[in-house]
């Protein structure tokens, strides 16, 4: 995903040291949603790689149900590449 598309997040030191009290707690609970979000985004492949091994890893799923999920993870990780591809290109 291209940063430049991506709203800024982080405020500068500054901004940080002006918010007040309450500011300040609603800007880290927006960061704490949006910063792994983001994240998953910039490395998609990264984090299929781990979820796809967490669903062979799990010995309670039978071989259909890991093999429907893992379809679930690439077909995911597909709109992913495929998001960030536009968002690139534009």
């Amino acid at each position: 995903m291209n940063e430049l598309s991506e709203p800024l997040l982080l405020p500068s030191a500054q901004e940080i040291d002006d918010m007040k009290q309450d500011e300040f707690e609603c800007w880290v609970r927006s960061a704490h949603k949006e910063l792994p979000k983001r994240k998953e985004q910039r490395n998609p492949l990264t984090h299929l790689r781990k979820r796809i091994s967490e669903i062979l890893s799990n010995e309670k799923l039978t071989e259909v149900q890991k093999e429907a999920r893992v379809l679930s993870e690439i077909e995911r990780f597909d709109i992913i590449i495929s998001q960030s591809q536009v968002l690139t290109s534009s």
